[in-house]
């Protein structure tokens, strides 16, 4: 069976690695996973990719929260762009060779 998270997840590193952006993942105890966490504008951004059709992510809501303090918190799906209630930009999977900086000397 074909994992699409994985498939989407891997793509997506490749458009992170190819921009010089290095790939950091998060994990606490086994119990909160973000996909990445990068460096945009000198601000922390989670970003978490989902191919499916379950869109929740309570890892990236729980950074986005007084606890952790991320002041950007980005989600690529299967979804049209938009920002929700909390702040969370949503993206078409695609959209990452377009909203991800290009840090390999020149912006």
């Amino acid at each position: 069976m074909v994992n699409g998270g994985k498939i989407a997840e891997n793509a997506i590193a490749g458009v992170i690695g190819s921009r010089n952006i290095p790939l950091t993942y998060f994990e606490r105890k086994g119990r909160l996973e973000v996909d990445f966490v990068l460096s945009i504008d000198g601000e922390v951004a989670a970003l978490e990719v989902k191919s499916g059709n379950n869109s929740k992510s309570k890892s990236l809501d729980s950074l986005m929260s007084e606890r952790y303090n991320v002041s950007r918190g980005i989600k690529l799906e299967r979804a049209n762009v938009h920002s929700d209630n909390r702040g969370i930009e949503h993206y078409p999977l695609f959209a990452a060779a377009f909203i991800l900086p290009n840090y390999w000397g020149y912006n």
